[in-house]
Formats: C-alpha cells, sequence, structure tokens
C-alpha cells in the first residue's frame, strides 16, 4: 500500500469508530483480524468478536470519539497517536465501569494492513491504570491477580457457606489468625473445623465483600458480615488478608468486633 491508500484505509477505519458503526469497524479486519490493547484483557479476534467488543464499547460510550493528533506511516503501518474518551452511560464488559464517568485518555494506535487494504492488526498503547481511575474499574479486574481472582470463589462461599468446601481453598500447612482466638490456627484441618463452628456459632451467617486490593499473591478484603447470635441479628464488619501459594491460600488473618457478637449473645441470654 502506498501513502495515500494508507492514509485512506486509516481514515475509513476511524471514521467507523466514531460513527459508533460496529459493524463497518469489524469490516474493516481480515477474517482473522485482531485488535488488542496492551495490558488491558486478551486479544480480540475475528470479525465477531470484533463487532462484539465494539459494540459493548459504543453501548458504554454512546458519546465515543477518537481524535488523531499525529499520525505516520511505514510499510502498510500506520502510526497514530492522540485522545480517545466519552461518558460512561453502562458497564464495560463487567468489569464494573461507573455509569456517569468522564473518559479522556492519550492513546497511540499501531495499524498494521493487508495488501487489500485489509487490518491484520491494531494495537492500542495507553495507560490503563488512568482509565481505570477514570471509569472506576479496579486495576485488578484488568490486570489479574492471583488474590484477585480469588474473590468470586470468596463470593460464592460466604453466599452460603459450607465447611466440606474448605479444603479446596486452602494448602494442608495453611496458617490463620483471628481475632478473640487465643491461638493460631494450624493445618486445613483444623481451619475446617474453625469455620465450621464460626457457622453453628453464628446461624445464617454470611460475608459480603464491601472492597479489595490485591497484589501478586496477596489480598486484603473489607466485608461485611451478618447472621444471627442468641436469637438476636448481628452485622458487623472486618478485614480479611489473605496469602497464596500454588493458587491455595496459605497464610491469613482475619479482624472484626468480636464484642458485637458477645454483646448479642448476652443479650439473647437475658
Amino acid at each position: 500500500m502506498n501513502r495515500s491508500e494508507l492514509a485512506a484505509a486509516t481514515a475509513a477505519y476511524a471514521a467507523a469508530k466514531n460513527a459508533h458503526d460496529a459493524d463497518a469497524v469489524a469490516a474493516a479486519y481480515a477474517p482473522d483480524g485482531v485488535y488488542q490493547s496492551i495490558g488491558f484483557g486478551e486479544p480480540v479476534q475475528g470479525h465477531e468478536p470484533l463487532k462484539g467488543f465494539y459494540q459493548a464499547l459504543f453501548t458504554a460510550l454512546p458519546n465515543y470519539h477518537g481524535e488523531f493528533e499525529g499520525i505516520a506511516y511505514g510499510e502498510n503501518t500506520a502510526v497514530a497517536w492522540g485522545r480517545f474518551g466519552g461518558t460512561i452511560a453502562t458497564d464495560f464488559l463487567g468489569l464494573g465501569a461507573q455509569v456517569g464517568r468522564v473518559v479522556d485518555i492519550p492513546v497511540t494506535f499501531v495499524c498494521t494492513f493487508r495488501d487489500d487494504g485489509l487490518l491484520i492488526s491494531d494495537v492500542g498503547y495507553f495507560d490503563v491504570a488512568t482509565f481505570c481511575e477514570q471509569t472506576g474499574i479496579r486495576l485488578a479486574s484488568v490486570r489479574p491477580t492471583i488474590g484477585g481472582g480469588f474473590i468470586p470463589g470468596y463470593e460464592a462461599f460466604w453466599a452460603a457457606p459450607d465447611p466440606d468446601l474448605v479444603p479446596q481453598i486452602g494448602t494442608k500447612d495453611l496458617r490463620s489468625t483471628w481475632v478473640g482466638q487465643p491461638a493460631e490456627i494450624v493445618g486445613i484441618g483444623a481451619y475446617q473445623e474453625h469455620i465450621r463452628a464460626m457457622t453453628q456459632r453464628i446461624p445464617g451467617l454470611k460475608v459480603e465483600v464491601v472492597d479489595f486490593l490485591a497484589e501478586d499473591d496477596t489480598v486484603f478484603i473489607e466485608f461485611v458480615a451478618t447472621g444471627t447470635v442468641g436469637g438476636q441479628p448481628v452485622r458487623f464488619k472486618g478485614l480479611d488478608r489473605f496469602r497464596f501459594r500454588d493458587g491455595r491460600v496459605c497464610d491469613g488473618v482475619t479482624m472484626y468486633d468480636d464484642s458485637v457478637l458477645r454483646r448479642a449473645l448476652e443479650a439473647g441470654l437475658q
């Protein structure tokens, strides 16, 4: 492709994006064409997946717009830099984008074309941390860690606690410290029995995640727990810290206000 052909193909592709035409954007790619945002999820390949991706983007950002500040051409390649943005109207790809957030992100796109003008690939480079900050998406959601990947299982377990499932999540030599517990809990069997005792002590115990911070093999989880003690409803906040080895919890600390449980138990005995 010569320079004028590259310029025309790049302009048509950009125009399809700014027109929010997911069909036209997908049609700009070769059948096995790929879009990838470096550091943001997996590559998207093929017409239907590309169409779905851009439909999700234009739904989340109905006023999406991209503006080039400069462009350079090479052999069948165009490198364009500028900004993209819009206002979040709904979640994006289930990542937790917050409605009403305004997005304005510097970006560089590297577009590689076949000789017939169809895209082989479009690779976007932008600061993912800034994107997450502006959209309200947790960085851990787009850069999964062992700790961040633990959250869905944690939520599912505590929605309907089953102590028999505990051995599936921890190492055999798991060590755990709980507030109000006189000694460290050592071993997955002891930890399982502790969870069993907690579910018996607090009938109907459920735990909901309020927030979390995950980094490599460690996760901090802020939670709210509810249940009954001595026939009295209880609600208390707490914090879990877990470390992982080979994908399983090997070390943990659980902190909460144990006085809430004691007061409820005393009230129930009166």
